[in-house]
């Protein structure tokens, strides 16, 4: 489950960063009105910053032939895998000092720090499958790179022709949003568990109208991050297919 809710994440980066500002300008300029606007600034932030980290992303993404050989979970695999992270670090950093120096409740940060790790340990399973697959490739000359914008194309004709109305209602409000109203009932809990009051006080009943806000807010940033995704997507894919051809 953590694995799915990290790839959607990792998928949909400035769809749901876009779809949090909007949620966040609409909640501080129509339901609790905060002259100020500071979700909605944070999240204008993280869309900034997120823009950047993809372009920093995409330069460390090699472009050198693919090395031929097969990967075993041995420590050369290992030291690539690290390295390979080692590059991501000041990013991780940042957003790690940010949300443990700049926000009161230092739970954020250690909960960013158990996700990063969880990834972190995970990923390398993944990584070394990965590059069992890309050496495959590597008879045909191709880069990392390509690999990865092939694929891009070869998904993406996919949910093309599943329609846009299936792709941001199906996959973004339906299952993306389940799996975002987790996130947002873990933050909604730690936001409402004051001190002086107790959750869940009135019983069944606020349980239940609980859940079915968190959801119809992940239901919501789903959609609407999807939409965004689709937007960036089609862009990028009519630019891919026009340099491919």
């Amino acid at each position: 489950m953590i694995r799915k809710i990290l790839n959607l994440i990792r998928t949909n980066q400035m769809g749901i960063a876009v779809a949090l500002a909007v949620c966040a300008f609409l909640y501080e300029a129509l339901l609790k009105y905060n002259p100020n606007f500071l979700f909605t600034k944070y999240a204008g932030v993280l869309i900034v910053f997120i823009a950047v980290y993809n372009k920093y992303n995409d330069k460390l993404i090699d472009q050198k032939p693919l090395p031929k050989g097969k990967y075993d979970l041995n420590w050369g695999v290992l030291k690539r895998y690290l390295i390979k992270r080692l590059n991501d670090a000041p990013v991780q950093i940042l957003i790690f000092s940010v949300l443990y120096f700049l926000l009161n409740n230092k739970t954020y940060a250690h909960l960013y720090a158990g996700l990063w790790t969880w990834g972190f340990v995970e990923g390398f399973f993944g990584f070394a499958k990965r590059q069992n697959y890309l050496t495959s490739l590597a008879v045909k000359g191709l880069t990392e790179k390509q690999v990865n914008e092939q694929e891009f194309i070869r998904r993406w004709e996919e949910n093309r022709e599943r329609g846009l109305v299936r792709y941001c209602i199906v996959d973004g409000g339906i299952i993306a949003g389940a799996l975002i109203s987790l996130m947002v009932s873990v933050v909604g809990m730690f936001i409402l568990n004051a001190p002086d009051k107790r959750m869940f006080a009135d019983g069944p009943g606020e349980i239940f109208q609980f859940i079915v806000v968190c959801y119809l807010i992940g239901a919501i940033i789903g959609m609407v991050s999807y939409r965004i995704t689709w937007y960036i997507n089609e862009r990028k894919f009519n630019r891919l297919d026009v340099s491919l051809r």
